[in-house]
């Protein structure tokens, strides 16, 4: 029987323990990637949900995600920009490393002309 690379649920433990120290630098790591997006405005708010829970909402005007982008978007890797050296980051770790050490569910929702699509993660 083959070993593993990671071992999941300790990996995803152990990636939200290391991950972003701050909101403030998880929220950075958001930020670069709307800007990455070619975006124009972007905007941060924390709101409260139905039940009185901070949610923290970073919305942009960038160029969106296709469906095949957004499904792989949470994944660690998953980036249609892997190894592009315009940015800061390159290798798809950031969006969902940054999630998961602030968060356990992350809703990504991407806008391309004028539909919405969503990608719910519980992590």
């Amino acid at each position: 029987m083959a070993s593993q690379l990671v071992v999941p649920d300790q990996f995803l433990e152990a990636t939200r323990e290391a991950g972003y120290r701050s909101t403030a630098s998880a929220l950075s790591e958001l930020i670069d990637n709307a800007i990455q997006a070619d975006a124009r405005s972007i905007s941060v708010a924390i709101v409260r949900d139905d039940a009185g829970s901070p949610v923290v909402e970073v919305c942009d005007d960038g160029v969106g995600m296709t469906r095949t982008e957004l499904a792989a978007c949470l994944q660690f890797g998953g980036s249609a920009r892997f190894d592009d050296r315009t940015s800061l980051g390159r290798f798809g770790m950031g969006l969902p490393k940054a999630s998961v050490s602030q968060a356990k569910r992350v809703v990504v929702t991407s806008w391309r002309g004028q539909r919405a699509v969503d990608r719910d993660s519980r992590c």
